[in-house]
């Protein structure tokens, strides 16, 4: 859904993945509301955010259960027009960044993190990007330090 906002001009809006002890979140932030070194937002807004708890209500959403990510951008931008106002223009760099992000992810259960409960790295002090794998055969996640970190804000 990122990824096709990004597409629709909207390559300031930001992902801030976190786990949660009980799910995994992604909140989507505007880049001008992060912190210095772009990986960690001033404020969560709680309804800029999916949870896993939520499964396919995203954003609490009971409407989209069958939404692919075309039809969760536009029920994005119609729910969240006032956040998007504020994210609209080119940033390509994280535009690609995100699109490579997700076909790294594409079709596995791993998830990105900036902060998790065994991530011992503050999130502004990593050096790349934590991923949570599963591992099948132990039925459990480890994290890997494996994918570059998200290019900086443009200024």
């Amino acid at each position: 859904m990122t990824a096709e906002l990004h597409g629709r001009g909207y390559q300031s809006l930001r992902l801030m993945p976190y786990e949660h002890p009980l799910s995994w979140r992604c909140y989507l932030t505007p880049v001008e509301d992060l912190l210095p070194g772009g990986l960690q937002a001033r404020e969560l807004v709680a309804t800029h955010c999916y949870s896993s708890a939520d499964g396919n209500h995203y954003f609490g959403w009971e409407d989209a259960e069958e939404a692919g990510a075309v039809e969760l951008a536009s029920l994005f931008e119609e729910r969240f027009s006032d956040l998007l106002k504020r994210c609209g223009g080119e940033d390509q760099d994280y535009a690609h960044w995100l699109a490579t992000l997700l076909d790294r992810l594409h079709d596995t259960n791993d998830l990105p993190v900036l902060t998790a409960e065994d991530l011992s790295t503050p999130a502004d002090e990593l050096r790349r990007l934590p991923i949570k794998v599963y591992r099948e055969e132990q039925q459990d996640w480890v994290i890997r330090e494996d994918f570059p970190l998200p290019p900086p804000p443009l200024s």
